[in-house]
């Protein structure tokens, strides 16, 4: 037999589709939420990195600003501890510059200046010099000049902006303040002036101002770390003037439109087409606004390598996927495929079964209403089992036979089959049940029907006559067949039929001529026949077999309510029938062959000496009840040693099986089947196969048996079958040993 593919071919495909695509959903959403997995971390983790990449931005750059602010805060503390300087608070109240110990004490304050020089030199500054409002002098820690010799000689400003310089700086509104001087002056220069209120800071009245000057330059350089390219920091006062901007682009950014679009200290907003990520921080101590503006090509740049690892990991991935969904597919579909096989097979054998049955189902159920009609079935799963499958469960339903006789009424002639045929069908359409017809034929055109009903039994019994008539006149007006039957008594116990069968077969014998019918409760019994058909005598010979003395009491009371109660018999009838059921008996008692102990010789004794004296009905009961005992107590070895005696006889008989031997000794084939499992270890069959073939190795040893003809001689049906035994056996075919 050729091996069934279970590769997933076109073929397999196309009768399996809906089950493939199942399963190729099935992987494919498990591949899809994997994969969506995957990105989900990895976009995550990119996330994660641009976060962290513009935190630690933004870390640099409070950094850089905080130094600035650190910066502004030293000048302070430097322009307090020169407050407290006592030749600075002096020089300070000098109103005019000719007055006595005027540059004795700027030369005492100059001092004061040089000695925190040190601390100066720490800060982000050009250089500083205090300015003196009354005297407009000014005094640095190298030199003191006059304001004028100061600003022409010393920083060359512009000659027509010294006024408003001096001004800016006496301003005594505020106590710092920040000035551009390219504003200022309209100079190149690029600087600032801090200018420090001295009469702000201090308790004392100090009419002056300390000036720093300091370098955008020396700014610029805290945020040289933050300077990539395309990068930009603007710094705006804190009115959001522009103060200055380092710019490591080829161009400058619109000012005015990165404030319009700045919504919180980190945004991200689009210029020209360009995304940006701009961090604001507003010192604490100038209130200045710095603002880093980065392209966000720049976090790119750090997380690209990821990026391409990432998508060459999801492109093999998604292959890999793909190939392993195919594998999977075609491991999961094999299984389904031998499945289905499997499954196709036993539906086949199903089908086949269930064909097979339904085409046995009315030979079933005639099966099922013989063995309840003749009082076969015995046992209660037995009973069971017919009453389930006849569909009688029905505890209401009672029950009358019907035993019908049919005759060709013309000179046509009729098969057995033909004619069975016209009267079923007949009888079918008039006295079917849930479309079955509960019959059997008991005889050649006797037909035995068993009609359940809960009604009224006289109404019911009425309608069997009605119908039975019906079906008469059809039979002869369409097949010229005439139909006459017997109808028993009611039964309520389906376990009790092969009674009211018994009565129907009776009350058939008496249709009278012109008759159809006749009733077995008010025919008109003869005397001069007894009652002890064949039917009884083969029941009671089975129940005793099978030690059903309740059975074999069921009996009695029949043949004794048939005789003695029903009839009138003469003593010479009553002879022949005793006679009968004592011949019933004998044919038991000859087939106890089995008995050895002495005990049961001395029963088997006592009942043949009875056999021989005066009988009657009740000794004869008594006597069955007897021969039941040596049925139930038959003892497996004794029974085993007589089978297997039989079998070593007789085993070149082809007849010779399970059933024969079941027949033979009245026993069911289960229970031999039993016993040779339970006594010799194996079944029946291997034991048999083994007798015979060490019979035809016995007889191989004989030069006058021919091996062509040696399969007759040990039991078996053909030579093919002889052969094929012998060489699994031993290994060789006959005709070799011969050789």
């Amino acid at each position: 037999m050729k091996k069934p593919n279970l590769l997933i071919n076109r073929e397999n495909f196309n009768s399996h589709r809906e089950s493939f695509i199942k399963i190729l959903l099935v992987y494919s959403v498990i591949f899809i939420l994997m994969q969506a997995l995957f990105i989900w971390t990895f976009s995550t983790t990119i996330k994660n990195i641009k976060t962290e990449f513009w935190n630690q931005e933004e870390i640099l750059f409070q950094k850089s600003v905080s130094i600035i602010d650190t910066d502004i805060k030293l000048m302070n503390a430097y322009c307090q501890d020169l407050a407290q300087s006592s030749s600075f608070y002096r020089l300070s109240q000098f109103k005019d510059s000719e007055a006595t110990n005027f540059y004795y004490t700027a030369m005492k304050a100059k001092n004061s200046l040089s000695t925190n020089i040190y601390t100066a030199g720490t800060l982000p500054i050009k250089h500083f010099f205090a300015y003196f409002w009354n005297t407009d002098y000014v005094l640095s820690n190298n030199r003191f000049d006059s304001s004028t010799l100061f600003y022409n000689g010393i920083q060359s400003y512009p000659e027509d902006k010294q006024t408003f310089w001096e001004q800016t700086i006496k301003n005594n509104e505020t106590t710092t303040n920040l000035i551009n001087i390219n504003d200022l002056l309209d100079s190149d220069r690029d600087e600032f002036y801090y200018i420090v209120n001295m009469n702000k800071i201090s308790y004392k009245k100090i009419p002056s101002s300390v000036v720093f000057s300091i370098e955008v330059d020396q700014i610029k350089e805290n945020f040289n770390s933050l300077l990539q390219p395309d990068c930009e920091i603007l710094v705006l006062d804190e009115n959001n003037n522009f103060l200055f901007n380092i710019n490591n682009r080829k161009d400058n950014l619109a000012n005015n439109d990165i404030i319009n679009l700045i919504e919180n200290s980190k945004s991200e907003i689009k210029i020209d087409n360009e995304k940006y990520n701009i961090i604001k921080i507003t010192s604490s101590g100038l209130k200045w606004s710095y603002y880093l503006i980065q392209p966000t090509t720049l976090c790119q740049k750090q997380i690209i390598k990821y990026q391409s690892i990432s998508y060459i990991v999801i492109f093999l991935s998604t292959i890999l996927g793909i190939i392993l969904i195919l594998y999977l597919i075609s491991i999961s579909m094999k299984p389904l495929l031998t499945l289905d096989m499997q499954l196709q097979t036993v539906q086949g054998d199903k089908d086949k079964l269930e064909s097979f049955i339904s085409d046995r189902t009315p030979i079933l159920c005639k099966t099922y209403i013989r063995e309840l009609m003749r009082g076969l079935i015995i046992h209660t799963d037995e009973l069971k089992t017919a009453r389930d499958f006849l569909n009688l469960n029905d505890p209401s339903l009672q029950y009358i036979v019907l035993y019908s006789i049919a005759y060709n009424n013309s000179n046509k002639t009729y098969n057995k089959n033909d004619f069975d045929n016209e009267v079923v069908n007949e009888l079918y359409k008039e006295f079917s049940r849930n479309n079955r017809l509960y019959f059997f034929s008991p005889e050649e055109r006797t037909y035995a029907l068993l009609l359940p009903f809960s009604t009224d039994e006289d109404r019911f019994k009425e309608e069997i006559i009605d119908k039975l008539i019906k079906v008469n006149n059809n039979l002869l007006r369409n097949s010229s067949i005439w139909i006459y039957g017997g109808i028993s008594n009611s039964c309520t116990k389906l376990k009790r039929i092969w009674t009211i069968y018994q009565q129907a077969r009776t009350a058939s014998q008496f249709v009278g001529a012109g008759e159809i019918f006749s009733n077995y409760f008010i025919r008109d019994i003869e005397s001069t026949t007894y009652y002890y058909p064949i039917e009884i005598a083969e029941q009671l010979s089975y129940h005793i077999s099978k030690n059903n003395t309740q059975q074999i009491k069921e009996i009695f009371i029949l043949i004794n309510q048939e005789n003695f109660v029903n009839r009138n018999l003469k003593s010479d009838m009553v002879a022949y029938l005793l006679n009968d059921i004592k011949n019933t008996l004998i044919k038991c008692r000859l087939k106890i062959n089995w008995v050895k102990n002495t005990e049961s010789i001395n029963k088997l004794n006592i009942i043949d000496r009875k056999l021989q004296t005066s009988l009657s009905i009740s000794l004869l009961e008594h006597i069955s009840n007897e021969l039941c005992y040596f049925f139930e107590n038959k003892n497996d070895e004794t029974l085993i040693e007589t089978i297997q005696t039989y079998i070593e006889e007789n085993y070149n008989d082809p007849s010779i099986c399970l059933t024969k031997i079941a027949d033979e000794f009245l026993i069911s084939e289960s229970y031999v089947s039993h016993l040779f499992k339970n006594e010799k270890g194996i079944n029946f069959s291997t034991f048999l196969e083994d007798l015979r073939l060490n019979a035809a190795m016995k007889k191989l040893k004989c030069k006058d048996c021919k091996v062509s003809e040696l399969y007759k001689y040990v039991g078996y049906n053909n030579a093919t079958s002889f052969r094929r035994a012998f060489k699994k056996r031993y290994g060789v075919p006959p005709s070799s040993l011969r050789k």
